[in-house]
């Protein structure tokens, strides 16, 4: 579905330092099929082919609120409008395009020219961090899954692992997300991933 839109409100993880019990460590997780390598990841789901898509991310207890608005055009390059306090001057959001792979053109971001890549790499993490749950909230992905659709996601023996050529995020357990998947009133699809407890 080349026109899907996404939109994830709130964090997608409510992430705990507290050590894992040995019990948990030796318990079966229900996601044993979606495992790569020792973490869960978005690889290979049905969830990540749109083009188009907007992922809200925020944060109360690491008081970080971010935008990202991207758009995959069929020669692969790409344009990001995104809004992070980190990155952008101002209220007004930051615009990036990727021309081929190789060119990066910035508008209204501030980052040293060696650390451009991070413009990109900030969406990427996020973004696979919300389709990796959503994945195992629902294997379908869009095309058969019903709407609405609810599921609530706990997960103690597994991390999440979100990786870019120049970047990768852990995401430690225990985890918990709730996950509610919606269509609006003309078609679009709305993915709204928000953290239980």
């Amino acid at each position: 579905m080349t026109n899907m839109k996404v939109c994830f409100a709130s964090m997608l993880l409510v992430v705990s330092s507290v050590s894992i019990s040995f019990a948990a460590d030796n318990a079966t997780s229900i996601f044993e099929s979606r495992v790569h390598d020792g973490h869960l990841c978005a690889r290979d789901s049905a969830w990540i082919n749109s083009k188009n898509m907007v992922l809200v991310v925020s944060s109360e207890d690491m008081d970080f609120s971010a935008s990202y608005d991207s758009k995959i055009f069929e020669n692969h390059d790409m344009k990001l409008i995104l809004k992070d306090p980190s990155l952008t001057k101002g209220n007004s959001p930051g615009e990036a395009i990727l021309v081929a792979g190789r060119a990066l053109l910035i508008k209204n971001i501030e980052i040293e020219e060696k650390y451009a890549i991070d413009v990109l790499d900030g969406a990427a993490l996020f973004q696979q961090l919300a389709f990796a749950i959503i994945d195992l909230s629902s294997e379908k992905g869009p095309e058969n899954t019903s709407f609405p659709y609810h599921m609530e996601l706990s997960e103690s023996k597994y991390p999440i692992k979100a990786t870019t050529q120049s970047a990768s995020a852990y995401f430690k357990t225990p985890w918990n997300s709730v996950v509610d998947l919606k269509h609006n009133n003309d078609g679009t699809i709305w993915l709204v991933a928000i953290p239980s407890g």
